[in-house]
Order: C-alpha cells, then sequence, then structure tokens
C-alpha cells in the first residue's frame, strides 16, 4: 500500500521550515509535484525532486528521505535505508554538488532499544576501515565481508543489507550499489540464515576489484 500524499507533505513542509537558505535555493530548483515512482523490487514510492540522475524520494518503508539513481523514468534505482528528514537529504545533495563526490552517511545509525548487544556487531565488523563517527561503520573488504556475515549469522543477526564503496584512494565513497534484505513481520528465525545467503550471494557474485563492502546487521528479535 503507498504511503498517503497528506503525510508526506506534512514531512515536505515541516523539513521545508528547518532548512537553510542555501538548501531552500536548492530545493526550489530540484523539486518536483509529488509523483510515486516504483521502487526496484518493493513498490510504489514518492520521488519529490528531480537532479540529472539522482531523486529524492520518501522511503516510508524506513520512514525517512533517500536519494537514488535512476536509469528508467519512473523507477527508483536503489533503495535506501537512511531515515533523513528532508532538508538532511537536501543538504546530501548540496553536499554532493560543492565536494564533486558523496561524503556520506548511507545508512543509518543504531536506534536506541533496537538492537540487543550492538558491541558484538561492531566487534565484528572492526575487522574493516572505520569510517569515522559520521558514518559509524566500517569498509570490508571482499574476504572481510564475507567472514563478517557468517560471524554475525552465527551471532543471531539479520543482515538488512549493505552499500558497496570504492577503495581508499576515492575515500571510500559509494558506488550507488547495494542490496536489501526484508525480515518477516514480525522477524522469524529463518530470516538469519536467509538474510546471511543474500549477503554472500551479492558479495561473492558483485563484479568489481577492489570494492568495499558496509554491512547493517539488526539482531533477531521477535517482536520486531
Amino acid at each position: 500500500m503507498s504511503f498517503p500524499e497528506e503525510r508526506l507533505w506534512d514531512h515536505l513542509n515541516d523539513g521545508w521550515s528547518r532548512m537553510s537558505w542555501k538548501q531552500r535555493s536548492l530545493w526550489d530548483a530540484i523539486k518536483v509535484a509529488p509523483v510515486q515512482w516504483e521502487l526496484r523490487g518493493h513498490g510504489p514510492c514518492w520521488v519529490v525532486a528531480l537532479l540529472g540522475e539522482t531523486v529524492i524520494y520518501y522511503n516510508h518503508f524506513e520512514h525517512g528521505f533517500n536519494r537514488s539513481t535512476w536509469s528508467r523514468l519512473g523507477v527508483i534505482d536503489d533503495y535506501q535505508a537512511l531515515q533523513l528528514e528532508l532538508e538532511d537529504a537536501v543538504q546530501m545533495q548540496l553536499a554532493r554538488i560543492e565536494n564533486g563526490h558523496d561524503i556520506g552517511p548511507w545508512t543509518s545509525g543504531a536506534i536506541p532499544g533496537e538492537y540487543s548487544k550492538p558491541e558484538e556487531a561492531d566487534s565484528i565488523r572492526s575487522a574493516g576501515v572505520w569510517l569515522g563517527p559520521d558514518r559509524r561503520n566500517w569498509a570490508l573488504t571482499r574476504e572481510q565481508a564475507l567472514t563478517s556475515i557468517g560471524s554475525l549469522r552465527d551471532k543471531g543477526f539479520i543482515v538488512l543489507g549493505g552499500d558497496v564503496l570504492y577503495g581508499p584512494q576515492q575515500n571510500y565513497s559509494h558506488t550507488y550499489d547495494n542490496w536489501f534484505y526484508e525480515p518477516s513481520d514480525p522477524p522469524v528465525p529463518l530470516d538469519v540464515p536467509l538474510s546471511a545467503q543474500k549477503a554472500v550471494s551479492f558479495v561473492t557474485n558483485y563484479r568489481g576489484d577492489g570494492a568495499f563492502f558496509v554491512l547493517v546487521p539488526r539482531r533477531f528479535d521477535a517482536t520486531g
């Protein structure tokens, strides 16, 4: 079921009221009348801004605004799991224009109370390169990612998805490639191995030498 447009406008108006002058200038240049596009593999989502090959859309599955590339009109290519306010999504686009590349973040931080023993997942992923307090995650080589996925599975974590990054020569910037696993509602124990299987398949079959991977785990909790 699609997200109600009247509720979308509440988010748009609230976000606009918090924007800086610079953010509003960009927003006025890229905004479009809300239109529903198909989020690949997940259903319709509201697109609210368009700039070149990038859209800003409201991902109601994650309760936040996100950005994505698009290659066919009416289709959002990338599932992003950030819970951004509108002004934050606009600021990320502004930063990309000013810096010439994305500086993140691409995944949201842990929500208090949602994650059980997050230090276990952090310890597993810390084999990689720490991406700093803003991004709050680690960049893993292919081998590190596969090892981490197995360890997360064994510890009872669902791998919700992940992002693919370029290497250190490009400051671990985003390739815009990613994958997503949607657990059952409420989650069931089978989500743990199934999510790991999907993550292993993606990482193993990803074409691109020197790619780094970011993992987004969540401990299995039958209460959702």
